[in-house]
């Protein structure tokens, strides 16, 4: 328990340095993106057409649909993470990160970069534009029947 809990702390401090180009430039940007702008038109359509496949747009939709299983999800946490939303969550007992991101490309970008660490957590995934991580695969797959996706080793798809 005391390996997972130190892997998991080792993760989370090494997302936002491994995936802190993942949300594009601002450099070079002709449109100033670097200001804090709104996403550009492409992005907001991209997202769009990404929600549509997944069903989910925002960490508070699946931690909704996480409660009303009846698997918990007490006290959910919104945050940012690297590219996208986050909540933070407790589901019997075990912390659960729910990430969206805005778009198939942000997502994969950040999957390769928490990849590279060689990190091995049970995940729930629609590998598009969300992913599910509970302390274990038991709760992976409990929270599958909820949320839909893939329960499987994160990084298996990569």
């Amino acid at each position: 328990m005391l390996k997972l809990i130190m892997r998991r702390t080792a993760f989370l401090l090494a997302l936002p340095i491994l995936v802190a180009g993942c949300g594009g430039s601002s450099s070079g940007d002709p449109h100033g993106g670097g200001s804090g702008a709104p996403a550009q038109p492409a992005e907001t359509q991209s997202a769009a057409a990404g929600a549509a496949k997944t069903g989910y747009t925002t960490p508070m939709q699946i931690a909704q649909k996480i409660k009303n299983a009846g698997l918990g999800c007490a006290k959910p946490r919104p945050a940012e993470v690297a590219g996208g939303k986050k909540v933070t969550c407790t589901v019997n007992g075990e912390q659960v990160n729910i990430e969206v991101y805005p778009s198939e490309q942000v997502f994969k970008q950040v999957m390769k970069a928490v990849c590279g660490t060689g990190v091995k957590l049970a995940s729930v995934s629609d590998n598009r534009r969300w992913d599910v991580t509970p302390d274990t695969a038991r709760t992976a797959k409990r929270l599958q029947k909820a949320v839909g996706g893939r329960a499987e080793m994160l990084c298996a798809h990569i």
